[in-house]
């Protein structure tokens, strides 16, 4: 037996038929392959990132989402870089709701980070309209009174998903109602 072994480990399994060739061209995917291939991946990896990313931060990003996920109407929108443009909304809002309002009171409601410069504008140019109403700014529904007016605010990318559920929660337990919001962008 160990010298059929040693007879079989002598003989080449296999014979060269014709010597190799080096080529001097490196052979490799082409460059535009490459560049696709690249550009491909670079796109998904960007799109994954970028579905991640929103879902992490949790901002809301359009009214579409808050109309359609949500349930409830936006009344109108404030633009922040339209500011002379919010007295005439306003000034519909306040005929419209304010003047068979019996309470006094009249809640603003931020739902989110709204900067406070912006809510104060529009308690301004509400008291303009009528000084003879108490407006609130507060996000605190405990000590909201139900028979006041509440106008809640949305802000495109700076209210989170969240938040604006947990605020809906919120107000149906105290057994009142978000039918509408007030849109900033």
């Amino acid at each position: 037996q160990d010298i059929l072994l040693n007879k079989a480990r002598s003989e080449d399994p296999w014979e060269l038929i014709t010597s190799p060739t080096l080529s001097d061209k490196q052979i490799s995917p082409s460059f535009l392959k490459k560049i696709i291939m690249f550009g491909f991946v670079s796109f998904v990896l960007g799109f994954i990132y970028s579905f991640y990313k929103d879902i992490k931060e949790d901002s809301i990003h359009s009214e579409n989402y808050i109309n359609n996920i949500i349930g409830i109407r936006n009344l109108f929108t404030l633009s922040v870089d339209k500011k002379n443009e919010w007295d005439e909304y306003i000034k519909l809002l306040a005929r419209a709701r304010f003047e068979n309002s019996k309470s006094d009171k009249i809640y603003l409601i931020p739902i989110g980070k709204i900067d406070d410069m912006i809510m104060n504008s529009i308690s301004d140019k509400l008291s303009q309209n009528y000084n003879s109403k108490n407006f609130i700014i507060t996000n605190d529904i405990i000590e909201m009174d139900e028979a006041a007016l509440t106008f809640y605010f949305i802000k495109i990318g700076a209210t989170k998903k969240s938040e604006l559920l947990e605020m809906k929660n919120k107000i149906e337990v105290k057994g009142m109602n978000l039918n509408d919001y007030i849109l900033i962008k």
